[in-house]
């Protein structure tokens, strides 16, 4: 294995995650408030056409025709949102060596950061909503046609498989990007180094593959405990490894990543001056 390149991408983000370990805190308050989102937007969704252009539309205008449950969504959107900008001023503070604590790095949130945030996610779920009901327009024809309970399904399931890291990239960089001292013309600007094919294939393959280990270790490893070893002390160790690991290697690992990719703009290099110079 490439020395340089593991010590780079696991090493060195590892040991800055590990010495800064209260960041974690964060991630596990944000686990919460998202588990309760969930739980108040979960539809028993069936994997069939039937259901999917008949009955779930009407199931998701079901949630928000209930206040309490549409009140629940707004304010647990709102904190996650609020916490995801806390996460990247937490990762700016750590990685520009300039954290104190947790705290302090949230009391250096300010509300303009927010607001920005919420824009750029506004932007991106507006975005990949409108892809999301084109296809599901152009799938709704297809089984017209054919009747078919599986073609369609196939079609929506392999589009969400292949821009859901798109999606996900969105919000990784409006994380970053949301608490640099720049303006926001200047943050746009910067966003475009991960424009270029070659770059955004890249990042496209680093997350791809970051949402893959994860869902393995989320979701893959407990189900595997239970259902072969029948072990729920097994699953629950599963469970913890796998937000553990994660959050270990992988948030560390993605910030230096784009770190990489910003190396050389100059305004870049003065932010994480001395983490460039750290080696």
């Amino acid at each position: 294995m490439n020395k340089p390149f593991f010590h780079k991408y696991i090493i060195k983000p590892f040991y800055l995650l590990i010495r800064n370990w209260t960041i974690f805190l964060l991630f596990f308050i944000f686990l919460v408030i998202s588990n309760i989102y969930t739980k108040y937007s979960n539809i028993e969704l069936k994997v069939t056409s039937s259901f999917i252009y008949q009955k779930l539309p009407l199931a998701i205008l079901s949630l928000f025709s209930n206040i309490l449950t549409t009140t629940v969504l707004i304010v647990c959107f709102l904190f996650m949102s609020y916490l995801i900008v806390g996460i990247g001023k937490d990762m700016m503070m750590i990685f520009t060596r300039t954290r104190k604590n947790l705290f302090d790095s949230m009391k250096q949130i300010t509300l303009n950061e927010i607001i920005w945030f919420l824009k750029l996610e506004f932007h991106l779920y507006f975005l990949f909503g409108m892809i999301a009901l084109l296809f599901y327009g152009i799938t709704f024809l297809i089984w017209n046609a054919t009747n078919s309970e599986i073609l369609p399904v196939a079609i929506l399931g392999i589009t969400f498989v292949f821009l859901y890291p798109f999606f996900y990239i969105g919000l990784s960089l409006g994380s970053m990007f949301s608490v640099l001292p720049l303006t926001t013309q200047e943050k746009f600007r910067k966003i475009k180094y991960f424009l270029p094919t070659k770059t955004l294939f890249a990042t496209y393959l680093f997350y791809s593959g970051r949402l893959f280990i994860e869902y393995i270790f989320i979701i893959g490893l407990p189900f595997i405990s239970i259902y072969f070893f029948k072990n729920i002390y097994m699953a629950n160790g599963f469970a913890i490894l796998g937000l553990v690991v994660p959050l270990l290697l992988l948030r560390g690992s993605a910030y230096e990543f784009k770190l990489g990719i910003l190396k050389k703009d100059s305004d870049i290099q003065n932010i994480f001056e001395k983490h460039f110079n750290s080696g």
